[in-house]
């Protein structure tokens, strides 16, 4: 008698466990709107030889942070063990403005893909938490250009700097996620940190336009003491950008609807 009531209880938690795991996964898409900061890298370098050198025609120096926003859509699995696919979209900008009422400006585009892999709590009408390590691949366009006291835009050859610069780097970025869930849906708060630390040299902005400047220089001053040689800059600004971001994020559980 005991051995039954023991194998019943035995088949009674086994079912229990079945069905909460079963209520407890998370399999479905978010969609984050983004806001946080990008850090210049190697570009301070330029930044900082760039208001060296024009300090006395600056009213407004170029800053060595830029704010960014954008979004971010996904797919994500989280059951204990949490994984995702993710796609990202930044917008900010670098500028400067001159006594004049212009400004340089250097407009950043950036594109990411990222993948983290770690661990996750899901409660259904609960509590929704993620850790993880993600890497990735990130593609940045940076078009800077003059803006004149007019609004005209241009990036003409009449100032050297103007033009579309380009480059790829792959980046680590460890993430946290913490929400609460209602129905199918969560609502959640994204902190991720994207270190660009896997390149090894081959992450160049290079111009788009091959007849035009090569790259954008780290030392403008000695870029202006000795101009390049048919255009190709010695030492070009890297994407070694890194940066924080935070996301506002909404989810939807796709595996209730196999229910």
């Amino acid at each position: 008698m005991k051995r039954k009531i023991l194998l019943l209880l035995f088949l009674i938690s086994i079912s229990n466990i079945r069905q909460s795991i079963a209520q407890d996964i998370f399999g479905g898409v978010n969609l984050n709107l983004l806001t946080g900061y990008t850090s210049a890298g190697s570009f301070k370098k330029f930044i900082d030889s760039y208001n060296s050198i024009l300090e006395s025609d600056l009213k407004n120096k170029l800053n060595r942070t830029a704010f960014v926003s954008g979004y971010g859509v996904g797919v994500e699995v989280n059951a204990l063990l949490y994984g995702a696919i993710n796609y990202m979209k930044l917008k900010g900008d670098f500028s400067a403005t001159f006594n004049n009422g212009s400004k340089r400006v250097f407009k950043l585009e950036q594109s990411i893909w990222n993948v983290p892999i770690g661990f996750g709590r899901y409660e259904s009408d609960g509590a929704y938490f993620s850790a993880g390590l993600g890497i990735g691949i990130s593609n940045m366009i940076m078009s800077t250009f003059t803006k004149y006291v007019d609004g005209t835009v241009s990036m003409g050859n009449e100032k050297i700097l103007n033009g579309t610069y380009e480059s790829f780097t792959f980046f680590l970025s460890p993430e946290v996620q913490i929400g609460v869930s209602a129905g199918n849906s969560v609502i959640s708060l994204l902190l991720s940190y994207h270190f660009n630390t896997l390149s090894y040299g081959n992450d160049d902005f290079f111009n788009i336009d091959r007849e035009r400047m090569s790259g954008i220089p780290e030392d403008y001053n000695n870029f202006l003491s000795n101009p390049p040689s048919f255009g190709l800059v010695d030492d070009p600004v890297k994407f070694n950008f890194n940066g924080l971001v935070i996301g506002l994020g909404l989810k939807y559980n796709l595996l209730s609807l196999f229910k």
